[in-house]
C-alpha cells in the first residue's frame, strides 16, 4: 500500500494527489505508477477493476486512470461502477487506451466525456491531465 506524501508550508500542509492506476497489463500499470511517483503524484496500482472497486472501498483517490480494454469488467462497466458508488469522481476518471480506431473507442471518447490518453503515452501528457483535473477540482 502506497503512503500518502504531504509537504508542510507555512502551517499548511499540501497533500500530494492521490492516483488510482487501473491496467490489466502489469507493466503498463508499473510504467504508469513509476512516472506518478516521479511526478510528485501517490500512485496504487490494480491490475483487476474488481480489485479497484474494493479499494475504492477503503480509500480515497482524487483521480482514477483506467485502461478501456480489460477482462471481466471493461472499462465502460468499471467506468459506471464507480461512478455508480462514487459520484464525485465522474469528472476524476480518465481512460487509458491504445485503441483509437474501433467503434466502442470512438463511443467511449464521445459518451462520456471524461478525458482520455492514449497509449503510448508520455510522462508531459500524464502530468498535464493530471494536473488540470486537480487543479480545477481544487477551484
Amino acid at each position: 500500500m502506497t503512503q500518502t506524501a504531504e509537504l508542510t508550508t507555512s502551517n499548511t500542509t499540501i497533500r500530494s494527489p492521490r492516483i488510482l492506476v487501473v491496467d490489466d497489463e502489469v507493466c503498463i500499470a508499473d510504467l504508469l505508477t513509476e512516472m506518478l511517483r516521479i511526478l510528485g503524484f501517490t500512485p496504487t496500482a490494480c491490475n483487476s477493476p474488481l480489485t479497484a472497486l474494493e479499494l475504492l472501498e477503503t480509500q480515497d483517490f482524487d483521480v482514477v486512470l483506467s485502461d478501456f480494454r480489460m477482462p471481466h469488467l471493461n472499462g465502460d462497466e468499471f467506468f459506471r461502477r464507480v461512478v455508480s458508488e462514487h459520484p464525485h469522481l465522474r469528472s476524476r476518471f480518465v481512460f487509458l487506451t491504445g485503441d483509437t480506431m474501433t467503434e466502442g473507442t470512438h463511443d467511449l471518447r464521445s459518451g462520456h466525456g471524461n478525458r482520455y490518453i492514449c497509449k503510448p503515452f508520455d510522462i508531459a501528457t500524464v502530468q498535464q491531465v493530471i494536473t488540470e483535473i486537480v487543479s480545477h477540482e481544487a477551484v
